[in-house]
């Protein structure tokens, strides 16, 4: 069963738990990019496992025999069901429970909730950070045999081409996979290669698709595990890109029994709950409008390997670990929200919040936006801020401003005090507060991306100048006569 996190599935069938198969009950399970994964199980009285004064309930693990466009067994991880409705009069003998669950596989009951490897592949937009606009296959293959990295204890992470198509054993395939100008050359290529692919069958494939996955590897962990540390990947390549990396596929690898009782990997399509997900329209940006790469990574920017992001993902996922960061990580993922919409004061006033921890787990004395400014600020940066400063003399503190902005947002007494009243002018004006997050936003990303290390510094400014330009761009609309 190959499976599409873009499509949508359905499949009605029997369901229960492990070491509780003699208390079946029928259901439906669906999959949706907008919704994820959902439940809709109708369950006797008699099964004790659901029974009648329980309303909610969680579990690891669930398994499914189903029928529909795609018939087989399934199994789903991290469920979760609520009791919606009693059905069938008065003095009902069914229940009804909806949920959903995190993970779905397909072709195989699971034993236990214990994975060996998650490969996902992702969109295009994620894709172009390690592909060139050219030969992507080779590209791809090259990257894919790469070594793996080690970001956290236990845990190694990698790239793999999954490939489809259909497998030859005659030299005579080689036509219409290859050409030549000079026929006496293929045929001295047949020559040499007959051997090879006639003595050992089927070891080749034609290709039809290609896919690269990323690979992540826990030993005897449960899928909940896998869940936290490619959410934490995932963010890492989003603030990256700057746009949302939706996840294509999905494949886990179990280690299991074969029909001939052999044990050996085995390799399952599975769909993956990643609510939100941005398919329709949205056209990702090609190789030259990446400001970073990863040829921006490491001191030789003909790498393009996973090795050289090694350092500032190692980095990445301590910090996603560290109960302190927790301010600095909303921050982010806040300043990397819907582009096309604009902020509200809530987030400004937030955002300064953030800046103040961030500068502090930086262990620097002073942690108000005037010092990350002395930090980071170039003076391009500082020329654009100062556009919006109403009093433009050299006395004007741009970070005083950027806070008497917060208090006059949260300080009434400020708004009509201060200055008289300019801040609030400032804050009450959408587009202006917009600007001015824009800007303060853009540095602070930038401060977090040179803390990682081993960037390109000048790739950074490119990405900090590129994110400030979107987000200022909001304009009014002015309708004429």
């Amino acid at each position: 069963m190959d499976l599409d996190q873009s499509s949508n599935y359905e499949w009605i069938g029997t369901f229960w738990f492990p070491n509780n198969e003699s208390e079946q009950f029928s259901g439906k399970v669906s999959y949706s990019p907008e919704q994820g994964i959902k439940l809709k199980l109708m369950v006797a009285k008699n099964v004790s496992i659901l029974d009648i004064d329980t309303h909610f309930m969680s579990r690891k693990l669930m398994h499914a025999t189903v029928a529909g466009e795609k018939p087989g067994n399934v199994s789903l991880f991290n469920i979760w069901l609520n009791r919606t409705k009693l059905t069938m009069g008065d003095h009902p003998t069914v229940f009804q429970w909806s949920g959903g669950a995190n993970l779905l596989i397909s072709g195989h009951l699971f034993e236990n909730n214990v994975i060996d490897k998650l490969l996902i592949a992702y969109d295009d937009c994620f894709n172009n950070i390690f592909l060139g606009p050219t030969q992507k296959t080779f590209d791809s293959l090259r990257i894919c045999e790469g070594e793996l990295i080690t970001p956290l204890e236990g845990f190694t992470l990698g790239m793999e081409m999954i490939s489809w198509g259909e497998y030859f054993d005659s030299v005579e395939e080689l036509d219409s996979l290859i050409g030549a100008f000079d026929k006496t050359k293929m045929e001295k290529l047949k020559e040499v290669a007959k051997p090879v692919i006639e003595d050992e069958n089927f070891s080749f494939l034609k290709r039809t698709e290609d896919t690269m996955a990323v690979s992540f590897a826990m030993k005897n962990k449960g899928f909940e595990s896998y869940r936290k540390v490619e959410f934490a990947w995932r963010q890492f390549w989003q603030f990256i890109t700057d746009q949302h990396n939706s996840i294509r596929k999905v494949w886990v690898d179990i280690l299991g029994q074969n029909e001939e009782n052999k044990r050996g990997n085995r390799r399952l399509s599975a769909l993956f709950s990643d609510y939100g997900q941005h398919f329709a329209g949205k056209k990702p940006p090609s190789q030259h409008q990446l400001p970073i790469s990863i040829k921006s990574f490491g001191e030789e920017a003909s790498e393009s390997n996973l090795s050289v992001i090694e350092k500032p993902i190692l980095k990445w996922f301590r910090i996603s670990n560290d109960e302190q960061y927790k301010p600095v990580l909303h921050g982010i993922r806040r300043a990397m929200q819907d582009k096309s919409k604009m902020v509200d004061t809530p987030q400004y006033v937030s955002l300064l919040a953030e800046i103040e921890t961030f500068l502090d787990l930086l262990g620097e004395g002073d942690t108000t936006v005037n010092r990350l400014i002395e930090l980071y600020a170039d003076q391009e940066w500082k020329e654009g801020i100062l556009e919006l400063v109403a009093d433009k003399s050299e006395n004007e503190n741009i970070g005083k401003w950027f806070h008497e902005i917060r208090n006059a947002i949260v300080h009434p007494k400020s708004r009509r005090d201060k200055s008289k009243g300019k801040y609030w002018m400032v804050a009450s004006d959408s587009f202006t507060i917009q600007k001015a997050y824009a800007h303060l936003s853009g540095l602070y990303l930038k401060a977090i991306l040179l803390d990682l290390g081993n960037i390109n510094t000048n790739h950074i400014d490119e990405y900090a100048k590129e994110y400030i330009r979107i987000r200022s761009s909001h304009q009014p609309i002015i309708y004429s006569d």
